[in-house]
């Protein structure tokens, strides 16, 4: 399952898991999922993204950043994104330009994304 509530430390946390897929159609696909659950959610979501062995494609990319612009950065209130490459980190860089989203962090591994999504989490 790509898109799945998860909890971490008594913290709900919705964790999107792009591990892998490299496809347009299997990228698309989940962002579609991402997008559907953030829609259907009440807002002030802590959002896990897993960007392991994943090539962002032009598609995607523009699609995630009219996301963003458009519904992201009013439901969520952290983003805490890991398996970041140096090529992945230009895309980073854009996304945040375009949407204006503030609280959103790059890290190393799931564990320190985690921990910065819950602290401070009231």
């Amino acid at each position: 399952m790509s898109i799945r509530w998860i909890e971490y430390k008594g913290s709900k946390i919705l964790f999107t898991d792009y591990s892998g897929s490299n496809s347009v159609e299997d990228s698309l696909k989940i962002l579609d999922e991402d997008i559907a659950t953030v829609k259907a959610s009440l807002g002030n979501i802590l959002s896990l993204v897993n960007y392991d062995n994943m090539t962002p494609s032009l598609p995607y990319v523009t699609k995630v950043k009219e996301y963003g612009k458009e519904i992201r950065a009013y439901k969520v209130k952290k983003t805490a994104l890991y398996g970041i490459t140096s090529a992945k980190a230009v895309f980073v860089k854009g996304y945040l330009l375009f949407t204006g989203e503030k609280n959103l962090e790059v890290f190393e591994t799931e564990l320190e994304a985690k921990e910065w999504l819950i602290k401070n989490d009231d």
